[in-house]
């Protein structure tokens, strides 16, 4: 696992336990790739109090994209 998918997989750990705690999540220029992407979707399309996301300069294929929608 590198340190891009740990970030991803603690983020997606904060969200699970404190889903009320976010409301935008920011994570412009993060590296996250595709493989992050999909963990931290799993969450965030749990949420139903994130109202903002801005993935930009996430290094997202078409892989990555489909995840999100």
């Amino acid at each position: 696992m590198n340190a891009r998918t740990h970030f991803a997989k603690e983020l997606a750990l904060m969200m699970h336990w404190d889903p009320h705690r976010f409301s935008r999540v920011d994570l412009k220029k993060n590296l996250l790739s595709d493989e992050g992407v999909k963990i931290l979707m799993q969450q965030i399309a749990a949420s139903k109090s994130i109202v903002d996301l801005n993935l930009a300069s996430n290094e997202i294929t078409n892989e990555g994209m489909c995840a999100i929608f």
